[in-house]
């Protein structure tokens, strides 16, 4: 199902979600190989907050601040 835009589709609707319930920014995070969740990430203003590592996969942690 990639490149259907379901993922931009369940990103704008859990921002919706978290906008409802009174959250003030999110968190996400994706693996390195994952380029279209980075692009998609960066696409709607996540900011890179940092990396780690999760057994040997490097992971890159986001966040935005919702409006």
């Amino acid at each position: 199902y990639w490149r259907r835009g379901l993922g931009e589709q369940m990103l704008l609707a859990l921002e919706q979600r978290g906008r409802e319930l009174g959250f003030k920014r999110l968190h996400l995070d994706t693996s390195v190989p994952q380029l279209p969740a980075q692009k998609l990430y960066v696409k709607h203003r996540y900011q890179e907050i940092g990396r780690g590592l999760i057994g040997t996969l490097e992971i890159i942690y986001y966040e935005k601040w919702l409006e």
